[in-house]
């Protein structure tokens, strides 16, 4: 029944039912008073007429509108709107019934009033009386037969949308009102005839409220006995309801009458627990099934011949953008390769052929990402419940897998070229000794082919005659087991890293070889790898090193011997012409009287002086360089240091020379030093500041405690500089920065490099940090722990001016 002719059905119904109170009325009410049923419209139709009208518009209006909230919401078709559609159906006949009663119970009233307005005598309670017990009883007949007919149009209508309509005791209510009819009957004509013959009074009034009275407990029993055998059949109903969201609850028994309703009870029950047995196993096997499918990793569909799909499994989800139940229906056509759809179509039609063919083979299936994988599809005709044929797939991902392999294989190429072009040789060799493997480079090495070297034992490549490092046994012997895990001779080879022995080769020549042996395990099998060199060409540099550095200290004690020798045949005579030139130079034995002379016995004494400088400063860094300077460390006053060479320093200075400042803190602490070496360190450096810079230019020294190291040393001129690229050659010795300068200023260029080193033997740095034309800093660095914690306050007389 389709929703308009639903509506028109019902507002018919409704109209034709309205109108029937209003004419009952009319017509007891026109009998009481002597008169006809049109006199008594036509009399004053306006009052019936606008009564009517009125209350059809509102009721009727109220009524249908009631319904057609409860159709719209039958036609949304989910769970919250049917249930709402069915609490407003199974409302219905109560709003129908408190609407309609009010109308009824007005219309006598309204009926007897419009023929008082006509003259046909007062309102009297004994009409309205007359006219209330006459005309309810019927209406009640009414509605109650309107209702009936309102349930079947109602379940005709709701019970296909999935609606439950519990119409069932109205029509109860209409079947007892049959039974209670003929005493309503009989008791409106007993009132109408005393009417009629003017003998009504309280006592026929109070008859026939006995009589009304009596149809109370009448309708009572009747409905009880109803209930009794209805009711039992509703509990069970609830029950099993109540089953389908607690599938383990269990059925309750229910009392069952002697009846029909009895016998359908019985058989409900009976019905119902074998359903719910069925269910429960039904569940359980589901579960068993949903549980194996959620296991499979692989991806399953079943399709029908068209590859329409007609079911995903879970593991699907990763293939398909949306949920899997919006694909149900579609072709799986749709996610293959277009080059591999010729190819699906073959095997879908070869797994229809025969039930015991399972093909398989390889397509490629888009992912959800867009790209296309492999998978390896297997393909199983079955036949669903329905007896249609359809195609069990099972599809797997092979594309990582594939991948892999192509890793695997392009490694292992890798791993076999370098085998195959590293220099070095590689042997895998088994848990038993036996040689597994071999590059060319090991066969060229043994003078084997790798063939002869393959499934040949590895104490074959060992030299018999020599002995094992360590062992009181023969290498071949040692080496026979390289490979029994109990062997300590191996596993400590393995730990040792690279180690040096003797081999054999094919010819029985031996050669010396460096060799790492790794244990290795792939699954449960062990082996070992050995990575070995030929090391001939390294010994044989060894032994050329070796007997170079054999020559070189040879030649550097013949340097020093020699150096000894330079010292004592040069300084003794120097030492005489020294003596010689001073004795002259003073006049000791009496004056010179020629003036050429005296400069003579002046540059003679001069020269002399500095030849033997020269000669201590090459002795000097001699002994640096082979590392016999000692060196006699202890606690000296900084200022002590510095004042005796700035003394020493200005003295020797001949000519005019630079202003020499010192600047001292009273406070600084001594410092643990050799005093000889730290002298000369601090006069050279003054030395080489008096050398390069002018008379009119200043040369500072200064001390101070460092942040960084722990005492720094300044000497800071203005003299000519040192060029920035020039400032580590000046380090080496032999050096200056300029070979003009070696001209200009005389000296050996060891100055430096004597003084770098003697800063360094006491853990120093030395930094030079010069401008070529403006001026040079030299600092000397001092760490913190030649540095005393406790200051002291001493300070050399000449200096604290």
């Amino acid at each position: 029944m389709s929703t308009g002719e639903f509506l028109r059905r019902f507002r018919t119904v409704l109209a034709a039912v309205w109108l029937l109170p209003m004419a009952v009325s009319l017509f007891f009410v026109a009998t009481v008073n002597n008169c006809t049923l049109t006199n008594v419209v036509l009399s004053a139709p306006t009052l019936l007429v606008l009564f009517t009208v009125v209350t059809m518009v509102i009721g009727c209006y109220a009524l249908d509108d009631y319904m057609k909230s409860a159709v719209r919401l039958s036609n949304a078709r989910d769970r919250a709107s049917l249930a709402d559609a069915e609490r407003k159906v199974s409302r219905f006949p109560f709003l129908f019934g408190a609407v309609f009663c009010f109308y009824a119970v007005l219309s006598p009233i309204v009926a007897t009033l419009n023929l008082s307005m006509v003259g046909y005598g007062p309102v009297t309670i004994s009409v309205l009386q007359f006219a209330l017990i006459c005309a309810l009883p019927t209406t009640a007949l009414i509605a109650l037969t309107a209702l009936y007919v309102f349930s079947d149009l109602v379940g005709r209508y709701f019970g296909p949308r999935g609606l439950r309509t519990h119409f069932l005791s109205l029509r109860i209510k209409v079947m007892t009102l049959g039974i209670v009819m003929p005493l309503i009957v009989d008791t409106v004509l007993v009132l109408y005839f005393g009417r009629r013959d003017g003998s009504v009074t309280s006592e026929t009034f109070l008859v026939w409220a006995g009589l009304l009275a009596i149809t109370i407990p009448v309708t009572y029993v009747v409905q009880a006995s109803f209930s009794r055998s209805f009711d039992p059949l509703q509990s069970l109903r609830a029950q099993a309801l109540e089953m389908l969201d607690q599938p383990d609850r269990m059925i309750e028994p229910v009392p069952v009458s002697l009846d029909e309703f009895g016998d359908v009870t019985r058989d409900w029950a009976s019905l119902t627990r074998r359903i719910v047995q069925y269910a429960r196993e039904l569940r359980s096997t589901s579960m068993q099934y949903e549980a194996m499918i959620n296991a499979i990793e692989e991806a399953i569909a079943i399709i029908d011949e068209e590859a329409q799909i007609l079911f995903l499994g879970p593991s699907f989800a990763e293939w398909l953008p949306d949920e899997t139940e919006a694909f149900i229906g579609q072709s799986l056509l749709d996610l293959v390769h277009e080059d591999d759809r010729e190819n699906f179509a073959l095997l879908g039609k070869e797994a229809l052929a025969s039930e015991n063919e399972r093909p398989e083979g390889q397509i490629r299936l888009r992912h959800r990402d867009g790209t296309y994988h492999k998978v390896f599809s297997s393909w199983r005709r079955i036949t669903l419940t329905c007896g249609t044929e359809a195609i069990f797939l099972t599809l797997k991902d092979v594309s990582y897998e594939l991948r892999a392999q192509e890793r695997m294989r392009a490694g292992e190429i890798r791993l076999r070229t370098m085998m195959e072009t590293v220099a070095d040789g590689i042997l895998s060799i088994d848990d038993q000794g036996t040689i597994q493997m071999v590059n060319p480079a090991a066969a060229d090495l043994f003078g084997y082919e790798r063939d002869e070297l393959v499934g040949s034992a590895a104490n074959l490549l060992l030299s018999p005659t020599l002995s094992w490092p360590g062992a009181g046994r023969k290498q071949g012997d040692a080496v026979s087991a390289i490979i029994p895990a109990s062997n300590l001779h191996v596993e400590s080879l393995v730990a040792k890293g690279a180690h040096e022995m003797k081999a054999q080769r094919k010819n029985k020549s031996v050669l010396p070889i460096e060799i790492v042996v790794t244990e290795m395990r792939i699954a449960e099998e062990r082996f070992f790898v050995a990575i070995v060199r030929d090391i001939s060409e390294r010994k044989r540099v060894e032994v050329e090193l070796r007997k170079a550095l054999e020559d070189a200290e040879a030649a550097n004690r013949t340097k020093s011997l020699f150096l000894a020798n330079m010292s004592h045949e040069l300084r003794t005579p120097l030492n005489a012409v020294i003596g010689f030139s001073e004795v002259m130079k003073g006049e000791m034995f009496g004056p010179i009287n020629n003036e050429r002379y005296a400069d003579y016995i002046g540059n003679i004494h001069d020269s002399s002086r500095h030849l033997l400088s020269v000669i201590n400063d090459i002795l000097d860094i001699s002994r640096i360089e082979s590392g016999e300077l000692d060196m006699e460390e202890e606690w000296v006053p900084l200022s002590d240091i510095l004042g005796w060479a700035k003394e020493r320093a200005v003295s020797a200075a001949s000519g005019p020379h630079a202003n020499v400042s010192l600047h001292l803190d009273a406070s600084l602490p001594d410092i643990y030093v050799d005093c000889r070496a730290m002298r000369q360190v601090v006069l050279n450096l003054l030395s080489n500041a008096l050398k390069f810079t002018p008379a009119d230019g200043a040369i500072t020294i200064q001390a101070y405690r460092d942040a960084v190291a722990g005492m720094a040393i300044e000497v800071l001129d203005t003299g000519i500089g040192i060029p920035t690229g020039q400032i580590d050659k000046m380090m080496q010795p032999f050096t200056q920065s300029d070979n003009s300068l070696a001209r200009r200023f005389e000296g050996t260029g060891l100055g430096l490099a004597i003084t770098k080193s003697l800063v360094e033997a006491h853990q120093g740095r030395l930094v030079i940090d010069s401008t070529e034309g403006v001026g040079t800093k030299v600092t000397v660095h001092l760490a913190e722990a030649r540095v005393a914690k406790a200051q002291t306050a001493r300070l050399p007389a000449s200096l604290t001016a």
